[in-house]
C-alpha cells in the first residue's frame, strides 16, 4: 500500500472546521442558551466547553514541558517520580489473599492492598504475608477495625524497621461520615496517638494515617476544599 495515502475510510471523511461545528451545535439547539445548555461552571468557576480540538491547546504554553519545570503541572521534581502498580485482595480469606497477593506480585505488581480485618493474632499475619516481603514490596492493609493493635502485631516480626506500606486509617474521614469518634468517644484515642510517634521511630516507612479525599469530593467539594 502507498504509504502517502490515508486508509479509504479517512479519506471518506474531509476535515471538518471547528465554525462547521459550532454551526451544526447551535442549529440543533434551535435557539436554547448555548452557554446554559451546553457549558459547564465548576464550583471552582471554570468553564468546561463541550468539546476540545487541536486549536484549543495552541495557546497553552506548558503543554510540552517535562517533570521539574515550570508551572510544575507534571511535578516538581524531574527524578523519582515512579507510579507503583498496586493491586488490593480485600474479600478473600488470609490463605487466599496470599495466594492472590503472591500472584499478581509475581506477575508485576509493585505493591498490594490487603484486608487487616481477619488478621486476630501473630500467625495470621504470618499467614497473609507469607512469601511477602514487605521491605521490597509495600503492604497496605484495608478494613481494619483496631490498627494499634495490627501495627503491635507488625513490630514484633522481623525486619519490622524496614516495612513499607500504610494503614487505611482515617478518624476525620469516620467522623464525617458517621457523626462521631471511631473509638470509644474519642476523636484520636491514645493508641492511635502512640501509633503515630512509634511508627515514626520504629517502622518509618509505614503510614499509618490516611487522609480519604473522596469524603470531601463526594460531598460536594471543591478542589481546593477538598485539598
Amino acid at each position: 500500500m502507498d504509504k502517502e495515502k490515508k486508509p479509504g475510510f479517512i479519506q471518506d471523511f474531509p476535515p471538518v472546521s471547528t465554525q462547521e461545528w459550532e454551526d451544526k451545535i447551535i442549529a440543533d439547539l434551535k435557539g436554547a442558551d448555548y452557554e446554559k445548555k451546553l457549558v459547564w461552571k465548576t464550583v471552582e468557576g471554570l468553564s468546561i466547553r463541550p468539546y476540545y480540538r487541536a486549536e484549543h491547546l495552541e495557546k497553552v504554553s506548558h503543554t510540552g514541558v517535562l517533570p521539574g519545570e515550570a508551572p510544575y503541572v507534571r511535578g516538581t521534581a524531574n527524578a523519582g517520580n515512579d507510579w507503583t502498580i498496586r493491586q488490593d485482595f480485600i474479600d478473600a480469606d488470609l490463605d487466599e489473599a496470599n495466594k492472590l497477593a503472591l500472584n499478581a506480585i509475581e506477575k508485576g505488581a509493585g505493591s498490594v492492598g490487603l484486608s487487616a480485618g481477619p488478621v486476630k493474632s501473630a500467625r495470621d499475619l504470618s499467614r497473609l504475608l507469607s512469601g511477602i516481603e514487605p521491605s521490597k514490596t509495600p503492604v497496605h492493609f484495608l478494613q481494619g477495625a483496631d490498627y494499634p493493635a495490627l501495627f503491635q502485631l507488625i513490630k514484633e516480626q522481623a525486619g519490622a524497621s524496614s516495612w513499607k506500606g500504610s494503614f487505611d486509617n482515617d478518624p476525620l474521614g469516620y467522623y464525617m461520615l458517621y457523626g462521631k469518634p471511631p473509638e470509644k468517644g474519642e476523636f484520636v484515642s491514645r493508641g492511635v496517638a502512640g501509633m503515630l510517634i512509634d511508627a515514626g521511630r520504629q517502622v518509618p516507612g509505614l503510614r499509618v494515617i490516611t487522609v480519604n479525599g473522596q469524603h470531601y469530593h463526594n460531598a460536594g467539594a471543591s478542589i481546593v476544599q477538598e485539598l
